[in-house]
């Protein structure tokens, strides 16, 4: 009997520390993708990279990581994802919603910054909500609507600073930031199905394999059209520390890292908990954009970030997508 007790508290000491260990790594997961932002952000300002050459190179570089662990460890699902026809287009679509969804992150943080840009991109929960409710022909409940009303004042908040007369933002900041929470709520919803099929790690890895393809499309023609010579040319004349920023913020530690730390945190903690850590992602990206660059927020931002903080909180608690 003694031997069974020792078992037991055993296996429930193991279980609470995973639990606990899951909730640091989920949390560090959304902090990182924070931190990406801030590099973005940095990269636009230091070294004039466009969007799109950061999409291409954020995307090649957790690709090649994520693709490495799937034909190591995952290699009879992957198989098996390919060969059914109809789950490797709607990943095809994912992986189309995800270069949108990274792009459009990108572009949104050079017209504003990376805090601005990654609270615009959580109104992404709130499409989220509204495509829910078309799909299942129902109306939103009581709850969710004030969610929705938190997200707008939010938003009214950053784009005016509280001034109803004026837009302290750029519109076209505004707009990029309102086409990536669309883009995120696509990248979000695509996929249901598929992630009670699959392995998330697998449909995530083969998404952004997808985003690769479709980023170096975009890439290649925006070069024989002359478009993105300035940034190729600046691309060359990056510096040592401009490439750890690129490759190793962004692309590892904002990208593959910040991904596999928050599917593994939330795999051990449930997806109740691994959405509402996941504020800490515009919580980091406004704190290390101020601390690490300078950015000067107001007290509006601030309170749209928290207005927005409840609304992601409402959400994850009413959501049931």
């Amino acid at each position: 009997m003694a031997t069974l007790h020792a078992a037991l508290y055993s296996i429930l000491m193991t279980s609470g520390r995973k639990y606990y260990v899951g909730l640091l790594v989920t949390f560090l997961g959304a902090c990182l993708w924070g931190l990406s932002g801030v590099c973005i952000q940095h990269l636009h300002e230091a070294y004039a990279l466009d969007s799109l050459t950061i999409t291409c190179v954020r995307s090649i570089t957790a690709s090649v990581l994520f693709l490495l662990i799937l034909f190591v460890r995952y290699s009879a699902e992957l198989r098996r994802l390919m060969s059914h026809k109809r789950d490797a287009l709607v990943v095809v679509l994912f992986g189309g919603a995800l270069f949108a969804s990274q792009a459009t992150y990108a572009v949104s943080t050079g017209l504003t910054n990376a805090g601005t840009a990654t609270v615009l991109q959580m109104l992404g929960s709130v499409f989220v909500l509204i495509i829910a409710c078309v799909r299942f022909k129902r109306h939103p409940k009581a709850i969710e609507v004030v969610a929705i009303l938190l997200a707008l004042t939010a938003t009214w908040l950053i784009a005016t600073k509280g001034n109803p007369l004026a837009l302290m933002i750029p519109l076209a900041g505004l707009i990029w930031g309102l086409v990536n929470a669309l883009s995120e709520a696509a990248y979000l919803v695509i996929p249901e199905q598929q992630y009670s099929r699959y392995a998330r790690i697998v449909v995530i890895g083969c998404g952004i394999a997808v985003s690769v393809v479709i980023a170096l499309v975009f890439y290649l023609c925006a070069g024989c059209l002359g478009v993105a010579s300035e940034a190729q040319a600046s691309l060359l004349n990056i510096d040592a520390f401009g490439w750890v920023v690129l490759i190793g913020g962004v692309g590892v530690l904002g990208t593959f890292a910040a991904f596999g730390m928050y599917l593994w945190g939330s795999s051990h903690i449930g997806p109740v908990k691994g959405s509402l850590l996941g504020v800490a992602e515009p919580a980091s990206a406004c704190i290390l954009s101020a601390a690490l660059l300078g950015t000067s927020f107001t007290g509006a931002d601030w309170l749209g970030l928290v207005l927005m903080i409840a609304m992601l909180v409402i959400m994850s608690r009413t959501q049931q997508i």
